[in-house]
């Protein structure tokens, strides 16, 4: 098993707001997270570790402010994934790897295909052609390939750091570059929860406490 994260994306948010939306669900029993500002105007929440309902987050802010909010998932080094949210409905959805956890069924494998133009029709200043060809199957490329996307990018179309290019299209900065230094600084650090993250949270620390045992 390789590393696992996710990112929340923000479109071009007013700070006060999105601040506000943060501090509304901020809580000393919750997830440690730093919130980054990328030179486009959008913003990136970064959790320290585990965060415990990232989708409830990213449903809470697509709700709470006027834009669009994209989830990211990197998965075991080998999946990417994305579910775009505005006003708490998902509007679309990609993996890379649709049957790496399982196999997916025909509706499924649909859902997971990533449709660029909802991507472009709600995300602001981003173009079909310059991130259609991130949304493809994986599983599908030869082993190991070395191809990428688009020529422009750092990562190849098998490697699942793909991810960050894609991030790039969309004007989202990943806060540390590909050697691994740390080329932003947070602008804020907080701890937040929905009541479903305290929840998986403490069920969480339940299972551990039992497996210590």
């Amino acid at each position: 098993m390789g590393a696992y994260f996710c990112l929340i994306g923000i479109a071009k948010p007013e700070p006060s707001e999105l601040l506000a939306a943060l501090e509304a669900i901020e809580t000393p029993e919750g997830d440690f997270v730093e919130l980054y500002q990328s030179p486009s105007g959008h913003c990136l929440i970064m959790p320290g570790q585990m965060l415990h309902d990232a989708e409830g987050l990213a449903r809470h802010l697509s709700i709470r402010l006027p834009g669009p909010c994209v989830l990211l998932h990197f998965s075991d080094d080998v999946v990417w994934s994305y579910d775009l949210f505005q006003g708490g409905q998902v509007l679309d959805s990609y993996s890379s790897s649709p049957n790496y956890f399982a196999k997916a069924s025909d509706d499924e494998a649909l859902r997971l295909k990533g449709r660029p133009e909802v991507i472009c029709a709600n995300w602001p200043g981003v173009m079909v052609e310059n991130i259609a060809r991130y949304l493809t199957n994986k599983e599908l490329l030869p082993s190991g390939s070395q191809s990428k996307a688009y020529d422009t990018d750092k990562s190849s179309e098998c490697d699942a750091w793909q991810l960050c290019d894609f991030m790039r299209k969309l004007g989202l900065e990943y806060p540390v570059d590909e050697n691994g230094d740390v080329i932003r600084e947070p602008i804020k650090q907080m701890t937040i929860a929905t009541a479903a993250g305290l929840e998986s949270k403490a069920a969480f620390a339940e299972m551990l406490a039992k497996v210590r045992s």
